[in-house]
């Protein structure tokens, strides 16, 4: 309550008065922040703290060395094509603040919440190395990045099924493509979470979680929603988010990706199913929806929980006691080859073909679409991906992981079964 009487009183005191714009204090830069502070059990507090804002240029436009934050932005979805990415407009940059003794402090709430946005992305950026194995240098350079564009609050507007519509999107984020590069939004709250998405390091190492899976799995290819076979298929769309919650857990050191942020009865239910440390459904429960109701995203959580196994269960079984980051820099490095494994095997089945639905690509069906089930696929998929993996994970930790991703718990025999072991696992 009294973080919120905080942020409340900084929107108060920019209210009834307008003043002159002041001068800009010239980098380095440090700024009043809320700062996300990680605390036991999946909870998180957010203090209002001063802080440096990492490699910050340019004040005005929120831009740095490493990411730009980009208030406002306007986005159109091309209709036609959901293999589209989107066109975007730029949006206005309208930073209310005051320096004192040298500190850039917000007038308001907006202000506030972009400017730790900044920092928040620039941090996870700079641990980007430590934590994937990835030099940002290299991750730059293989996106064809200048620096990473962050969108605040975008405005997106598309097809749906009535016309066209502008939508004002809550209680989200998400990661994708433009006709430039990738990109990250950021939508307000709206009523299920108990933060802005923004100032939540939990979703935006989820989100950034997805490039990091994107640059290894995929060579940095820029669209999630093209031609490739493989990123389109459900199991390894559902792998994909279980590989970003991983993330998120490396990151902030909490299993719980969602939980942590609602506080809406009927989405904490949802959200509970996505902790991973917590959740005991396993995929041969997912040929149904009754113990788990988030679509690809359940298979996503048992691939979360087989990862974080394996580094709860090293020390006893392997003699070294893995960290995440130890565990999520093999999984960085095996991704590199599995996509030539599953071109190789020829016992996958062949890409599947265009339903037939024709007409216009909507808006939830860019952003929310999901893949339709087709479990007997998905698990078919599943063995050859898994298998993959373990092939190029290091000689001391395959045998270990295979063994859990083999347990009945987790993929077991379904889709992951002898046949897909043989020659692999011990």
């Amino acid at each position: 309550m009294a973080r919120t009487l905080i942020v409340l009183g900084l929107v108060a005191a920019a209210v009834g008065c307008k003043a002159a714009a002041p001068s800009d204090p010239g980098p380095p830069y440090r700024a009043q922040v809320l700062e996300f502070r990680p605390g036991a059990d999946n909870t998180f507090q957010l203090a209002l703290t001063v802080a440096d804002m990492p490699g910050l240029k340019d004040l005005k436009h929120l831009r740095g060395d490493d990411v730009e934050v980009l208030p406002g932005v306007r986005t159109t979805l091309r209709t036609s094509d959901c293999g589209s990415p989107p066109v975007t407009k730029a949006g206005e940059h309208e930073l209310r603040y005051d320096v004192k003794n040298g500190v850039v402090v917000p007038r308001d709430q907006q202000t506030l919440v972009q400017l730790s946005l900044y920092r928040l992305m620039a941090g996870i950026l700079g641990r980007l190395e430590a934590n994937a194995g990835i030099p940002l240098a290299a991750f730059k350079a293989g996106f064809g990045l200048e620096r990473l564009r962050v969108f605040h609050q975008p405005v997106v507007t598309g097809a749906v099924a009535s016309g066209r519509a502008t939508i004002g999107l809550r209680d989200n984020a998400f990661v994708t493509a433009d006709d430039a590069n990738v990109l990250m939004a950021f939508f307000p709250a709206g009523g299920d979470f108990k933060t802005d998405p923004a100032v939540n390091q939990h979703v935006a190492a989820h989100e950034f979680g997805h490039l990091i899976f994107w640059a290894a799995f995929e060579h940095y290819k820029l669209d999630p929603h093209g031609d490739d076979r493989w990123p389109q298929e459900r199991a390894i769309a559902g792998l994909n988010e279980g590989f970003a919650d991983f993330v998120s857990y490396t990151y902030t050191g909490a299993t719980d990706v969602l939980g942590a942020k609602t506080h809406d009865t009927s989405d904490a239910v949802h959200a509970d199913q996505r902790d991973f440390s917590r959740q005991l459904f396993k995929y041969a429960d997912l040929r149904t929806e009754d113990l788990c109701k988030q679509g690809h995203y359940c298979i996503g959580t048992v691939f979360a929980r087989s990862l974080y196994q394996l580094v709860s269960e090293s020390a006893a079984r392997l003699g070294t006691a893995l960290s995440a980051a130890d565990v999520l820099k093999q999984v960085v490095t095996a991704l590199g080859n599995v996509e030539d494994h599953l071109d190789a095997d020829g016992t996958l089945l062949p890409a599947k073909q265009d339903d037939g639905g024709g007409g216009d690509c909507t808006l939830d069906q860019y952003i929310f679409g999901e893949p339709k089930q087709d479990y007997d696929r998905d698990s078919a998929m599943l063995g050859g991906f898994l298998q993959a993996l373990v092939k190029e994970m290091p000689a001391a930790e395959a045998p270990l992981l295979c063994e859990i991703l083999a347990r009945e718990a987790n993929f077991g025999d379904t889709a992951f079964g002898p046949a897909w072991r043989v020659g692999v696992c011990p």
